[in-house]
């Protein structure tokens, strides 16, 4: 894992990289194997072996974003220089 100015990068096999931006509303949740998935809030879920995390917004304006990239190069494009 790493920071890409606002945005949070998981880094992934073959130079794939999930690009997270949660803006105000983002919200990332852990929940324990067995619990239900927010229903209509939830963006993206990766699930382990032990429970499961959810990637949802808490607002209505949907804002929070999800990209999967490949390469350096693509990865570049998401730097705007912000900072957190």
């Amino acid at each position: 894992m790493r920071r890409l100015g606002k945005r949070i990068v998981i880094c992934l096999e073959a130079e794939l990289f999930l690009v997270l931006h949660l803006m105000i509303a983002g919200r990332l949740r852990w929940l324990e194997r067995g619990q239900k998935l927010p229903a209509r809030i939830t963006l993206a879920s990766f699930e382990f072996a032990k429970g499961t995390v959810v990637f949802h917004r808490a607002g209505t304006k949907k804002r929070a974003s999800l990209h999967v990239v490949q390469g350096e190069a693509a990865l570049a494009a998401f730097d705007m220089g912000g900072s957190m």
